[in-house]
């Protein structure tokens, strides 16, 4: 098991879109890659600012960073943990981990969970 960092994400809160918009080609090509799937009721688990949401129909977003969570729009935000996501088995076509697995403190429960909420297996495994 890794260490928490969510503290960090609210320390940073403020700076962390900068990194996309000086890496717009990097976001972009995520974003890209993301929009493939074509899920059209998903759950993005570590969704931070709500940056890839509106385009990739994030109906709902977890995050541990309140901070973040205050800057995300347009889908119903959870403060919480990928490890225990508060949804009933098969709630989404799908859930996204965008950059999100290097963070989280167990990645295996992450994507169990991921995995127990989702109707999309090969869109949650993928990512």
């Amino acid at each position: 098991m890794r260490e928490d960092t969510s503290f960090l994400f609210d320390k940073y809160a403020d700076k962390y879109d900068l990194w996309y918009e000086r890496n717009y080609f990097a976001w972009a090509s995520e974003l890209e890659l993301v929009k493939r799937f074509r899920c059209e009721k998903a759950l993005e688990i570590g969704v931070g600012s709500g940056r890839f949401g509106s385009y990739i129909n994030v109906l709902a977003g977890i995050d541990p960073s309140i901070r973040l969570l205050e800057k995300a729009r347009d889908i119903e935000k959870i403060l919480g943990y990928g490890e225990h996501l508060p949804f009933r088995e098969g709630s989404f076509e799908c859930s996204f981990l965008i950059v999100t697995l290097c963070f989280v403190k167990d990645p295996y429960e992450v994507v169990r969970e991921a995995l127990r909420v989702s109707d999309n297996v090969r869109a949650s495994l993928a990512l």
